[in-house]
C-alpha cells in the first residue's frame, strides 16, 4: 500500500484583538503574511491552505476538517493581542495529533521567543522574517533534516531544551512572487459590504468597491518610538514602480478589481520611485482606488504638493492615510515622529479640495503627557474638521502597553511593571487589560477617564450624513452632538448614554 505523501501547510490568520468582531466583514481584506507565505510555499510544490479566522468565525471547525497526519506543519502569524485564538488553535491541534508542528512567527514570537517556546502546544518560533525560513521548515520535514541548519528560528529538540539557530537574513522583496489569491475564497473579500470601511473611503464612479492588498515594500527607515519596525531593524526594501504598474494591471483585468490598499509603511518614502509610478500610470492610461501610507513631512515644494496632490486625484479616489500622533510638538519630538503640528495642517490644506480623503491617526495616554496636552490633541482634530469636513480622524486612540516598541520597553523598567512570564499568563493580561486602569505614566484623572474615550472619539469624530430622517440617523446625529461635546469640554458625569450602549446595545 502506498504512503501517503507529507506534504500539506496549513497557515491560519485570527482576528486583530479579543475585542474585534465579525459585524463588518466587508471591512476585512484577505491576510497578507498568509498569503506571501502560502504563495511562496505553493510555487515550491507544497499544499497549501489558508484559514482566515479574520473572516470565518467557524475557524476552529475548518481547522479541524483539514487535520490530518499528512499535515506537515500549521503556521500561524501572532500578535500579542491575538495570542488567545492562537493558544485556543495549537492546543486544538496538539489533542488531535501531537505530531503535527505547531509554528508560531510574527511580531510576538519574535520578541519573546523562550517565552513562547516554553508552551508545549508550540514546537518551533520564526523570528523576525519568515518566508525562506518556512519553506526551509517544510523541506527539513519532509526529508527528515535536522534543524539547526535553518537560520532565523528557535525550536526544541528532542530533550525539550530550547535552541536558536543563527540570525536570518531579512527577504530579499525581488524574490518575493506575487500573492496568489487562488489559494483564499477570494469573492468574500471582493464582495464588500456597502457599509464597510472602504465603501465609506472610496465613494467613486463604482457601485461597489472591490479592493486588493498590493505589497510594495518591506520595513522602515523612521526611528518613532511607538514602532516595532525600530526594535526588529527591518531595513526598506522597494519593489521598482514597473513591477507594481505590471501587478496592479494582472490584477485589474483577471479579477476586475477597482482599489488597491498599497502595503507600504510610507509609499513617498522613496521620491524616485513615486514619481515613477506616477508618471508610468499616466502612460498606461490606469484609473483605480487607492489606499497609500504617507508622512505630512513629504508635503513641500517640488514633491508632494498640489501639482502631485492633483496628479494622484486624477488616478482615481485616493485615501492619504498618515501619523498625525499628537498635536504638541513635545509628545512627538519624545515619539522621535520627525514632524510638526504645522506640517500636519500643512497637508490637509495641500489635499483639501481633491477628491483624495486626508486620515490622520493620534493617540493620547503617552508618557510625561498632560491633561491639557491630552486635551489639546482633541482641540486639534476638531480643527482640522474645521478646515476639511471629509477629514477622516483615528483615534485618538489610547495608548495601550504591548510589547514592540522603546516605550514600552522603558515604561515597564521605569514603573517596575509585572508583564505575564508565561504565555497563557498574557491571555488574563489582555482580558483585564481591556479596562484602562493600571496606567501610572499618566494623569490620574485621565486614568478615571480613558474607558469612556474611544467611546465618545468614535461617534464625536464620526462624520453623519444630513439626512436625520430615520430614527437610526436620528440617534446617530443626537450622539454626534453630545460626544462632540463632551471630548470638546472634557465632560464626563453621568455618562448615561455610555452605560446605556454598553449594556443594551453593545
Amino acid at each position: 500500500m502506498e504512503t501517503k505523501k507529507k506534504n500539506k501547510i496549513i497557515f491560519l490568520n485570527f482576528l486583530p484583538a479579543i475585542d474585534s468582531s465579525y459585524s463588518n466583514k466587508g471591512s476585512i481584506y484577505p491576510c497578507t503574511a498568509s498569503l506571501l507565505l502560502g504563495t511562496y510555499l505553493n510555487e515550491h510544490e507544497f499544499d497549501v491552505k489558508i484559514i482566515d479566522g479574520a473572516y470565518h468565525q467557524d475557524y476552529l471547525e475548518q481547522l479541524r476538517e483539514l487535520l490530518s497526519e499528512d499535515v506537515l506543519y500549521v503556521g500561524m502569524t501572532v500578535m500579542t493581542t491575538q495570542i488567545p485564538f492562537a493558544l485556543e488553535a495549537s492546543k486544538l491541534i496538539k489533542d488531535f495529533c501531537p505530531l503535527i508542528k505547531v509554528v508560531w512567527g510574527g511580531p510576538h514570537p519574535t520578541l519573546f521567543p523562550e517565552q513562547t517556546l516554553r508552551n508545549d502546544n508550540i514546537d518551533i518560533v520564526v523570528i523576525n522574517e519568515g518566508t525562506s525560513a518556512s519553506l526551509a521548515l517544510a523541506q527539513a520535514f519532509v526529508t527528515n533534516r535536522p534543524l539547526h541548519s535553518i537560520h532565523g528560528i528557535g525550536y526544541k529538540d528532542q530533550s525539550g531544551n530550547i535552541i536558536f539557530s543563527e540570525s536570518a537574513c531579512l527577504d530579499i522583496l525581488e524574490e518575493l512572487p506575487y500573492f496568489d489569491f487562488s489559494l483564499i475564497e477570494l469573492d468574500n473579500y471582493l464582495n464588500s459590504s456597502s457599509s464597510s470601511v472602504y465603501q465609506r473611503e472610496f465613494q467613486s464612479y463604482h457601485d461597489k468597491v472591490r479592493v486588493l492588498p498590493i505589497l510594495t515594500a518591506l520595513g522602515c527607515p523612521y526611528k518613532c518610538q511607538f514602532c516595532f519596525n525600530v526594535i526588529t531593524k527591518r531595513k526598506y526594501r522597494i519593489r521598482s514602480a514597473e513591477s507594481i504598474v505590471s501587478e496592479i494591471k494582472h490584477l485589474m483585468s483577471q479579477y476586475n478589481v477597482n482599489t488597491f490598499f498599497f502595503l507600504d509603511e510610507d509609499f513617498f518614502i522613496n521620491k524616485k520611485r513615486a514619481f515613477e509610478f506616477v508618471d508610468l500610470v499616466e502612460k498606461e492610461g490606469l484609473h483605480f482606488n487607492w489606499r497609500m501610507w504617507c508622512r505630512v513631512d513629504h508635503f513641500k515644494e517640488k514633491y508632494i504638493d498640489r501639482n502631485f496632490i492633483e496628479r494622484l486625484a486624477a488616478i482615481g479616489h485616493g485615501s492619504l492615510v498618515m501619523g498625525g500622533e499628537s498635536a504638541n510638538q513635545e509628545m512627538l519630538d519624545a515619539l522621535k515622529k520627525g514632524i510638526t503640528p504645522e506640517q500636519i495642517l500643512h497637508s490637509l490644506r495641500t489635499i483639501t479640495g481633491t477628491r483624495i480623503m486626508p486620515r490622520y491617526s493620534f493617540m493620547v495616554g503617552l508618557e510625561n503627557e498632560t491633561l491639557d496636552q491630552i486635551q489639546n490633541t482633541y482641540r486639534f482634530c476638531f480643527a482640522l474638521l474645521k478646515i476639511n469636513p471629509e477629514v477622516d480622524i483615528a483615534g485618538p486612540f489610547i495608548f495601550r502597553l504591548y510589547p514592540g516598541s522603546p516605550i514600552y520597553d522603558r515604561i515597564i523598567k521605569r514603573y517596575d511593571l509585572d508583564i505575564p512570564k508565561e504565555l497563557e499568563d498574557w491571555v488574563i493580561f489582555l482580558q483585564n487589560e481591556s479596562c484602562y486602569t493600571h496606567m501610572p505614566w499618566t494623569p490620574e484623572k485621565f486614568q478615571i477617564i480613558a474607558h469612556l474615550l474611544p467611546f465618545y472619539s468614535y461617534f464625536a469624530f464620526l462624520r453623519t450624513s444630513d439626512k436625520k430622517s430615520s430614527i437610526k440617523g436620528l440617534a446617530s446625529y443626537f450622539m454626534h452632538q453630545l460626544s462632540k461635546f463632551r471630548i470638546k469640554h472634557f465632560i464626563f458625569k453621568i455618562p448615561f448614554e455610555y452605560w446605556f450602549f454598553m449594556r443594551y446595545l453593545r
